[in-house]
């Protein structure tokens, strides 16, 4: 009976469809957790790049699969990626993705045969185009995840606004080097002063890429203010008051700041892309509070061996205890990867991310290049910031504003909190 009722209260089910990679993968699946608490049934997309195609719709037991644990608050699914529609010679091509739509289709009609119809489709912000076509097709709503913070988003709306800010403008902006970068860009409602250095891009790309990039982006924000039926945002109200109040105004859909979401993902919702190698955590345990520098390094970015080389150098000048996670990749010319994100921030929403963290939330230190001529921080300035953030008053600052924060983003998911009423308002805009 209770299994009945239990059933019965789970009227919307969800499908969750995210970009493969790692920093999207974790906050889609967070939040699924968030809605499976709700009594949501959730389908969560896994792409399997081992498959091959086949040309005609694939049978059931050949194409789109789900598998679930029982009583599972989450189950996974997994369509193929077609090898054919990877360009490997451009790794920020993510055309592929648009194969997803035929599959994508069939999963959910085959959802409503065999289960609860699918009543929603929640998808990462970074494949709008397929995903919004989908559920437009099938009449069901889409809800769009923003992973990064409200403050790009809102960047983002402002250059489909050609009266405010032009890609050309950005492109000159991300262009800028040594005393330039730290000339004051423009003032924009909702954001703080942004300079030069501030404006988010694309490290490794070329300017056309550049420039693909961000018109996808933008194309991609005008899809979702005019069709979506909401996005969600892995902020809360506290954090960007203002910026999410200029969204507000701005935008046509609905924006709701429904974060932070950081509670671990284990067993059938894990969803790390890599192997995790936990040997280091018996190590860890033996060392006093607060002693160790965790080194958080991304997927995509590579580092030119001489930032490798330096940063190396002033880390092990620091004399601090430190966690870094490697992985193959990290450096041109070394098989090892990454960015030191909040650190090195030269990727994507990084360098926005650090003119918050440093500067409006105070939770951060910035590394500055001491040469006006080279994008270089060497190992004087990483030594002296390691050594101002583990051992100075600048990081007892800095750790009790961290401190703060999470305090405030915990009381934000309580009940009476910003962010649990703004789940539920969206939760109820579904019915």
């Amino acid at each position: 009976m209770a299994m009945a009722r239990e059933k019965q209260e789970r009227q919307q089910h969800v499908v969750a469809v995210p970009l493969p990679a790692q920093g999207h993968l974790n906050p889609l699946m967070r939040f699924c957790k968030l809605l499976a608490k709700q009594q949501f049934t959730v389908t969560f997309v896994d792409f399997d790049f081992a498959a091959d195609a086949v040309v005609a719709p694939p049978l059931p037991q050949q194409g789109p699969s789900t598998a679930a644990a029982p009583h599972s608050l989450v189950q996974r699914a997994r369509i193929p990626i077609r090898r054919s529609s990877i360009d490997p010679s451009n790794g920020f091509n993510l055309s592929f993705l648009l194969s997803i739509a035929p599959d994508l289709e069939q999963l959910i009609l085959s959802l409503n045969r065999h289960g609860p119809p699918v009543t929603c489709l929640l998808s990462d912000f970074n494949i709008t185009f397929p995903t919004q076509d989908v559920a437009d097709k099938l009449g069901i709503p889409r809800i769009v995840l923003y992973p990064c913070c409200a403050s790009r988003l809102l960047f983002t709306h402002y250059l489909t606004q050609v009266d405010l800010i032009s890609l050309e403008e950005v492109k000159e902006a991300s262009a800028t080097t040594g005393a330039e970068m730290r000339k004051v860009f423009r003032e924009l409602p909702g954001l703080p002063t942004l300079c030069n250095r501030d404006i988010p891009h694309f490290k490794h790309a070329n300017m056309d890429d550049t420039v693909s990039l961000w018109t996808n982006s933008t194309e991609s924000w005008q899809v979702c203010n005019t069709r979506a039926h909401a996005v969600v945002v892995n902020s809360f109200e506290d954090l960007e008051a203002s910026t999410f109040a200029t969204l507000s105004k701005f935008c046509n859909v609905a924006i709701y700041d429904v974060g932070f979401w950081v509670k671990p993902l284990l067993k059938e919702t894990a969803t790390s892309l890599m192997k995790e190698d936990e040997a280091c955590l018996s190590w860890l345990d033996q060392q006093p509070t607060s002693s160790v520098l965790y080194i958080s390094f991304g997927t995509i970015t590579v580092l030119s061996k001489a930032q490798y080389e330096e940063f190396v150098n002033g880390l092990l000048s620091s004399q601090q205890r430190f966690l870094w996670v490697l992985r193959p990749g990290l450096v041109e010319d070394i098989d090892y990867t990454a960015t030191v994100a909040s650190i090195v921030s030269e990727s994507h929403d990084q360098p926005l991310n650090a003119r918050c963290i440093v500067d409006e939330w105070k939770v951060g230190l910035r590394m500055e290049c001491r040469k006006e001529d080279t994008s270089l921080i060497d190992r004087v300035e990483t030594e002296k910031v390691i050594r101002a953030l583990m051992e100075g008053p600048e990081g007892k600052f800095v750790r009790d504003n961290v401190t703060e924060l999470k305090e405030r983003s915990d009381q934000c998911i309580h009940e009476s909190g910003s962010s649990y009423r703004k789940l539920k308002a969206l939760i109820e805009s579904l019915k």
